[in-house]
């Protein structure tokens, strides 16, 4: 019988913050090249000012660069996909096979995708895509202002629970085989936290916990 071992990198001795172990960008920005330089990067800036850690291709790949693994990984470790949807952006390939992803991760759980419409109306995506039709939706009509204040307001809160100090003795819930997922949840949620976001940090910690072992 093999013996569990934990990786000590994840079991702290004291309250650490979850900033390492969830995800690394607040938000993926996937976009047509078109909407580059219009709207992409301006949208991008003007996130990061605010504090929001962003993937765009054009901050984060670098000559030699494997595009897919660099695109995979942005697309993995970040915790929503800001997708600027556009005439440009329903005719390639590519930006369709980066929401795909998004799409799987979501999948009735956790909101993931964060849609941004850009010169399209709500015909225009039903035709693209039924279910992002019937996504709330911001549009750059309402000014590049309101659709960062309404992203911020998404992203906020994760970002608070990344990083927040948890207290050793949830961690320790995680190892003591007594405590039960949902226990778990429920402690975490004590901290002021929503259901889905508490299921959402002890699922990342499972996950965590689970590749920290042989």
């Amino acid at each position: 019988m093999r013996t569990r071992r934990c990786n000590p990198r994840v079991v702290p001795d004291q309250g650490v913050t979850m900033e390492d172990n969830v995800y690394y960008w607040d938000v993926f920005i996937s976009h047509a090249s078109e909407d580059k330089e219009t709207v992409a990067i301006p949208l991008a800036e003007t996130l990061a000012e605010r504090g929001l850690r962003v993937w765009i291709d054009k901050q984060q790949l670098a000559i030699g660069d494997s595009l897919r693994r660099k695109i995979d990984e942005g697309l993995s470790k970040s915790r929503f996909g800001v997708v600027i949807l556009s005439k440009g952006f329903f005719a390639k390939e590519w930006a369709k096979k980066e929401l795909d992803a998004l799409v799987s991760r979501e999948d009735g759980r956790a909101k993931v995708i964060l849609p941004v419409w850009h010169e399209v109306s709500k015909e225009d995506v039903a035709f693209f895509s039924p279910m992002l039709a019937d996504k709330y939706a911001v549009s750059t009509s309402d000014g590049l202002g309101e659709v960062v204040e309404r992203i911020v307001r998404e992203v906020r809160p994760y970002k608070r629970i990344q990083s927040m100090e948890i207290p050793k003795r949830i961690f320790d819930m995680f190892y003591d085989h007594h405590s039960s997922p949902e226990e778990i949840v429920a402690a975490v949620q004590s901290l002021g936290f929503s259901r889905d976001m508490a299921k959402e940090w002890v699922n990342r910690w499972y996950n965590t916990i689970a590749h920290g072992n042989d």
